[in-house]
This record gives C-alpha cells, sequence and structure tokens, in this order.
C-alpha cells in the first residue's frame, strides 16, 4: 500500500501546528504593537497564565515583562535575532531567544520568542559548585605534600609527597623560602604572595591556589592550605599547611567549562533533531540540523524507515529502543526517552519525544519526532560523580593522616610511639590488628610495635626470626614492595617452621596478612603489617590505603629516630661534661689537698709558720672541692631543686665557678620564684649551659647572672663581657645554644641572644609567673 502523500498547503499548516503543539520549547508571536498572537501550550509554563489572545507583553507576561520587553523590541526594531536571554519565573528557569519575523516581501510582520526550560541544566551547575565546597573542606590529601615553614630560622620543611607532586626529593629543594616563590607561575606569585602575608598579619587559616613548576618545566595547580602557629608571647613561630595537587580537577573543570559551551550552543540552535514520519515509521521530513550532524543529504535518508537510518541503524539495542517507541506512540501515546544517536563526528545523546499528530477523526496521521542533545547534561552528571569520588578518596586519607599525626609525641620513648602507631593504622585501615616493625640492614627485627596481637604470638614472632625463618614483614622489607598473604594464619599452622606460633594462631580471628616496607629514601626501615579477618579480606582501595599510609609513617618514624639519635647524643655529651668537669676541679683540689699535708707535716718539726699556711691551703682546696662536689651531685640530681630551690642552687654553680676559674660574678637573686619544679629545672639548665659557654668560649672576667620578676613574668639573665660571636654563623657540633633553646621551648618560655664579635653576649629567657 502506497504511502500517503502530504497534502499543500494546507497540511503544512496543520504539520506546523502539530510540531508547536508537541514541542518541548515554548514558542509565540507578537505583532508590531508587541501584542500575544500565536503561542504554544509550553508557553502557559513561562507566562503562567493561559488565556485569549491580542494582550500586551505585560499582561501576558506578568512576572518576566521587564526583562522580556526590551528584547523583543530589540529584536523587532533593528531586525537581528537577540539569543542567550535567562529569565527566572516562579515556574522555572528559562533561556530565551527574541528574532524578527518577516514577510514574503521582506516586510516585518513582528517578532518571535522561543524558550527552553533549563532547569536541569542550573540544578547540574548548583550540584557541581556544591561538590567543589565540600571537595575544598577535605584536609590533607594524598595527591601532595605537608610542609613546615618555620619562621625564626627561616626555612621550609617538606614530606615526601613533593617527589611525587613536583619531582624534587625533598632534600635537594633549597629550605630557603625564596627558592619556593620562584617557582610560582608569574600570574599567580602576586596572589600566592597575599594570601600569605594576610595570614601572618591577621593570624588564623589560609587558603590559596596557585600554579607551581615542576622539576620537567610544566606547571602543576596546587591548592595550599595551612595555619599559622604562634610562641607563647603570641608571634608566628610556625606554618603548617598542604599543598595538594589539582591538576586533575582543573582538567575536569575546564573538560565541564567547554561542555558549558556546547551545550549553550546546542540550545541556541533550538533542537538537535526534528522529523516527521508515517504512522509506521517513514521519514517524509528532516531539519537541517539533523542533517548536517550525519553529513547527508535529504534525499539519502527520506523514504527510510526511522530506525534504519544513519543516525540509528548501526546499533540493535537503539533500533529497538526507537521501533518500540514508534510502536507506543503509533497508539495514540507521547514517548519520551534518552536516546542514543550516532553523528558524523561520534555520537551525542538526545531527549527524544515521539509525539503522534491525529486527522479529524481521531486517527494517528503522523508521527512528529524532536531531540534535544542531552550529551553535555550527562559528561556533567558523570563529572560530578568523579568530583564525588575524588572527594571522598580525600577525605578518608586526610582523616588517616590526622589521626596518626594527633596520636604521637617525639618526647614519648619509640616503643609507646609505635604501640601508637599500630594502632591508629589498624583503626583507620579497619584492620583487626596491626604491627610496625623496625629492623636492621640485614632485616632483623629490632623493634616492633604492636596492636591487638596477644603476647604468646610477639613472642612466637621472635623465636621463628632467632630460628632464621623470615615472617611476612622481613619478606616485603627485603623486596620493597607490598606482599598479601591470604590464608596466612591457616598455612603457618600446616607448616613446621612456624611451630612456635601454632597455640597463639589457633586463637586468632585474622587470617590474611597485608604488609608494606617502611622506605626513606634508599633506606629500608621496615615495614607495617595489618591482619585481616578470614570473612573480611582487604579490597585494593584498602590496600591502596595502607599503601598511601605507610609511606607518611616512613617520614613519621625516621624523624622519631633522629629525635631520639639526638636525644642520645646530647646525654652523651652531659655525662662527657660532668666527667671532664669531675677531673678537672674535684681531682685537682684532692690533689692539692694531699699535696698540702705531706707539705705540712714535712714543716711542723722546724717550722710550725710554714706548716701552718699549708694547712690554711689545705682548708681553702677543701672548700673548693666540696663547693665542686655539691655543684655535681646537684646537676646529677636535679630534684634537689625541690628541696633547697633555684636561687640556692644558682649561688652553688656561681660559687664553684668563681673558685675554680677566678671569675667575678655580680649576682642579682633577690627570692626564690614560685614556679612549677620542671619551669625551676629548665631555667637552672639554661643558666647552667650559658655559664659553661662562658667558661669554654667568651674569655670573660666578668659575668652578670640575674633571676628578677618582671610584671607577670620571671627573667633570667646571663651576660659576660667576653669576645662575643656571631650568632648568626652555624656551629656545626655545638649543641649549646640548641638545647637552651628547646629547654625554653618545653616550658613555654621566650628564648633571646644577643652577641656581636667584641661586645660579649647575654642570653635571656622569659617565662611566665605560672611557668609557661
Amino acid at each position: 500500500m502506497a504511502e500517503p502523500a502530504l497534502p499543500e498547503p494546507q497540511h503544512s499548516a496543520a504539520l506546523l501546528e502539530g510540531f508547536l503543539g508537541s514541542a518541548t520549547l515554548a514558542f509565540a508571536f507578537f505583532d508590531p504593537e508587541l501584542r500575544l498572537r500565536r503561542a504554544n501550550p509550553r508557553l502557559a509554563e513561562l507566562s503562567g497564565q493561559a488565556g485569549p489572545l491580542g494582550r500586551p507583553v505585560a499582561e501576558a507576561f506578568p512576572d518576566c515583562a521587564a526583562a522580556l520587553e526590551p528584547s523583543l523590541r530589540r529584536a523587532l526594531e533593528q531586525g537581528e535575532p537577540v539569543e542567550g536571554l535567562e529569565i527566572v519565573t516562579p515556574r522555572g528557569w528559562w533561556l530565551v531567544s527574541c528574532f524578527p519575523v518577516s514577510g514574503p516581501g521582506g516586510e516585518r510582520l513582528g517578532v518571535g520568542l522561543a524558550a527552553q526550560n533549563i532547569c536541569a541544566q542550573k540544578q547540574v551547575e548548583e550540584a557541581l559548585r556544591k561538590s567543589e565546597e565540600r571537595f575544598q573542606l577535605a584536609e590533607a590529601s594524598s595527591r601532595g605534600f605537608l610542609y613546615e615553614w618555620r619562621l625564626p630560622e627561616n626555612t621550609v620543611w617538606r614530606s615526601r609527597g613533593f617527589a611525587v607532586t613536583l619531582g624534587h626529593l625533598p632534600e635537594e629543594a633549597p629550605q630557603d623560602p625564596q627558592w619556593w616563590a620562584a617557582q610560582i607561575h608569574p600570574d599567580d606569585a602576586a596572589c600566592a604572595r597575599q594570601a600569605m602575608e594576610e595570614a601572618l598579619r591577621q593570624g588564623g587559616e589560609y587558603s590559596t591556589e596557585y600554579r607551581v613548576r615542576h622539576r620537567e618545566g610544566h606547571y602543576v595547580h596546587l591548592w595550599d592550605r595551612g595555619r599559622v602557629l604562634y610562641d607563647a608571647q603570641g608571634r608566628p613561630a610556625r606554618v603548617l599547611g598542604t599543598a595538594t595537587d589539582i591538576s586533575e580537577r582543573k582538567r575536569l573543570e575546564a573538560e565541564l567549562e567547554q561542555a558549558s559551551r556546547h551545550v549553550r550552543d546546542v540550545i541556541n540552535s533550538l533542537v538537535a533533531f526534528v522529523g516527521v514520519t508515517t504512522p509506521s515509521g517513514v521519514l517524509i521530513e528532516i531539519n537541517r540540523a539533523a542533517l548536517e550532524s550525519a553529513g547527508l543529504e535529504a534525499g539519502e535518508v527520506l523514504g527510510q524507515r526511522l530506525e534504519d537510518t544513519f543516525w540509528w541503524g548501526h546499533s540493535p539495542e537503539v533500533r529497538a529502543q526507537l521501533f518500540d517507541g514508534l510502536r507506543r506512540a503509533r497508539q495514540g501515546e507521547v514517548v519520551r526517552f534518552d536516546l542514543p544517536t550516532r553523528t558524523k563526528d561520534g555520537g551525542i545523546t538526545l531527549d527524544f519525544i515521539i509525539s503522534p499528530l491525529k486527522d479529524a477523526e481521531g486517527r494517528v496521521a503522523y508521527l512528529v519526532t524532536s531531540g534535544i542533545d542531552i550529551s553535555a547534561r550527562k559528561a556533567a552528571e558523570a563529572a560530578q560523580e568523579r568530583l564525588i569520588e575524588l572527594l571522598q578518596q580525600s577525605e578518608r586519607e586526610a582523616l588517616a593522616l590526622a589521626q596518626i599525626a594527633n596520636s604521637l609525641s617525639l618526647s614519648d620513648p619509640m616503643q609507646t610511639n609505635l604501640d601508637s602507631l599500630a594502632a591508629q593504622i589498624a583503626e583507620v585501615t579497619g584492620a583487626l590488628a596491626c604491627t610496625v616493625e623496625l629492623m636492621r640492614e640485614d632485616f632483623s627485627i629490632t623493634s616492633m610495635g604492636s596492636f591487638g596481637l596477644p603476647e604468646a604470638l610477639l613472642a612466637g614472632f621472635t623465636a621463628v626470626q632467632a630460628a632464621g625463618e623470615r615472617l611476612p614483614s622481613q619478606r616485603t622489607a627485603q623486596r620493597r614492595e607490598m606482599d598479601v598473604a591470604r590464608r596466612f594464619r591457616d598455612n603457618a599452622l600446616s607448616d613446621p617452621r612456624y611451630a612456635p606460633l601454632h597455640e597463639a594462631l589457633r586463637a586468632v580471628r585474622w587470617n590474611t596478612v597485608a604488609a608494606a616496607p617502611l622506605v626513606q629514601g634508599q633506606r629500608v626501615l621496615g615495614a607495617v603489617v595489618a591482619y585481616y579477618a578470614e570473612d573480611d579480606e582487604p579490597a585494593i582501595s584498602d590496600l591502596l590505603q595502607l599503601s598511601t599510609i605507610t609511606s607518611q609513617v616512613s617520614l613519621v618514624v625516621e624523624n622519631m629516630r633522629l629525635f631520639q639519635e639526638v636525644r642520645g647524643k646530647a646525654a652523651l655529651e652531659e655525662r662527657t661534661r660532668l666527667a671532664r668537669d669531675l677531673h678537672d676541679s674535684v681531682s685537682q683540689a684532692i690533689y692539692g689537698i694531699n699535696l698540702g699535708v705531706h707539705s705540712a707535716r714535712a714543716a711542723l718539726p722546724h717550722s710550725p709558720a710554714d706548716a701552718l699556711r699549708s694547712l690554711d691551703y689545705v682548708l681553702h682546696m677543701a672548700e673548693t672541692a666540696t663547693a665542686e662536689m655539691k655543684n655535681l651531685i646537684f646537676e646529677l640530681r636535679p630534684e634537689s631543686l625541690e628541696r633547697e630551690g633555684l636561687v640556692a642552687a644558682l649561688h652553688k654553680q656561681t660559687r664553684a665557678l668563681r673558685l675554680r676559674h677566678n671569675l667575678e660574678f655580680d649576682l642579682e637573686l633577690p627570692h626564690e620564684p614560685e614556679l612549677p619544679l620542671p619551669a625551676k629545672e629548665a631555667l637552672y639548665r639554661i643558666a647552667q649551659e650559658a655559664l659553661n659557654n662562658v667558661i669554654k668560649h667568651a674569655q670573660a672576667r666578668r659575668v652578670s647572672l640575674a633571676l628578677e620578676p618582671c610584671q607577670d613574668r620571671w627573667r633570667l639573665r646571663v651576660r659576660d663581657d667576653g669576645k662575643g660571636f656571631d650568632p648568626h654563623r652555624e656551629f656545626p657540633g655545638h649543641l649549646g645554644l640548641h638545647s637552651m633553646r628547646e629547654r625554653a621551648l618545653s616550658v613555654g618560655a621566650e628564648f633571646v641572644l644577643h652577641s656581636a664579635p667584641g661586645e660579649g653576649t647575654c642570653v635571656e629567657v622569659w617565662l611566665g609567673v605560672g611557668g609557661g
């Protein structure tokens, strides 16, 4: 049976009416006086009312006439379209185009209006904006590094993530902040500098974004945020922060911006596809935009069944989807669905509508199809999901690192910190138990912090190692790569090499062991081992999280090791100094007493006067030895401060130095300060170190020692008339100034040093009356 032909011209008018009635856009026509003459039903969503035609703009569009009428009038008077007008009404957000309408002879008939509801796009944009806000609230990211700017020394420390982010090893990059400023992109330098200056001036937190040059020459986008920390006197002392690589986010934003421009271009072109088919689905009309998208001419597609055309005939699934939609529309239903569509440049997704057009008898005579490209919306939704996933991952890793950092104290013993690390890692990874194991170069275990493991099992580990067998941690440290041993417990119970573990293993609930090496630079420090329940196998994301945390824990462990090493060196130096003082003072005095007694004994029979002078010398040396011994005993037993007081201790110290080194002292020690014992001990040790420096380095003749109240603080001052020095120089191997400054900070005091060559030296410590 032949397909019916379209009658002309009456039928074209009917088709136009049908298209306007089923279109997803709102259409209207105004005469030269801007009175509404024609409108499709969709216009009621924009105007908010439906009624007789012939009304002016103000009456037809009471909610938006003020925004709409100037654009209509401009299109009418200038004869040019006005596009891109966004109007918000109680019924939605609309993108409006106004265009002049002319007759066959060029006469101006009026002005047309086409409006598209863009609420869905705006919701996507708002969702993306909120996702961005949540992303900025995440702390510490694994895609960046930590840093600390020590303001007094003007040096910067950076974590190992610096190498991953910018290609520089932390030890290769200069610690001078000026070097970092020189790496910032010239266009971003002023903004980054202003953010830091405001934070230092006003205090609190800061957050800024800028580009930094990678070692290989390209630039990396960083999100830099942190906090300014202050000393006891309220002066900026340190800046702690994190710099996160947000290059991927910037790329996604660029992609989203490009997709947004694509959406606007599509909306400005109104629709991507409009066609008319017979009830059986044979295509009889097609719009130019659809043909251009396929690179075809009308004659190449007219007369084909719609599902067999270029746009959909390539995919059986899409053909079936479209065939079913045509069937339903043929039965009188308006059908709407998302339709994947092929174009000459690839593919898009259409918001596709099939509307039945009925004749006077109510029978379906034609099917009107239209589609708007929603590819940008789909891309935005996918990008939003990716951003949310990245945010959640960053939040998890930031919280994990923060918990681990907050659980440690360098002043605690190494074993305490290792146990704390193990507990925190188990908590953030969801493991039942955890060990943090330190090793020698031969991978033998020297220290082990544990959480969740019975003592019998820890003893069994020691026995296995003593028997020459390797534990999972030792194997992963030797290979420098993560190792996951599933069914470890079951396999170990059947392995005689692990016999020392068998009894303890029967009582545990874990079965899978994941071990990750602790590597700092080229050195293997040990390994972290997580123990997972047999019914809760670790996923890939869990193992990645364990690997990320281990890389940060390596730095923490190395810092703890270095701190213990420095503290041990300081203790050794203190013992060496006491031995030297004992030899230089007390032993010399005892030798003098012995010599004096022999002289007196030899002189007594024939010269009593000489014997008396020798005995006076003996008494003087005895007094000197007594003072020296009391001073050294006090240094070895600082708890005497609580019994005798700080002022008495300082008097004993200066008396011993006066007798030993013939120094003149000016003392200003009025009364005992009411301070906690730790504060008194810190002040005594600082005074002791300062006086020792005078003896060893100053070549002074007179020393002033003062302890006096100044308003709400106590001031300890040690000043000499010696040769002085340049305090800005470094003195390798000399820890005196460093130890004095650390002792002051440990009790919340301020340490001040004044010196210059030829002008002597003055050390001051300012301490609050409460000891902080």
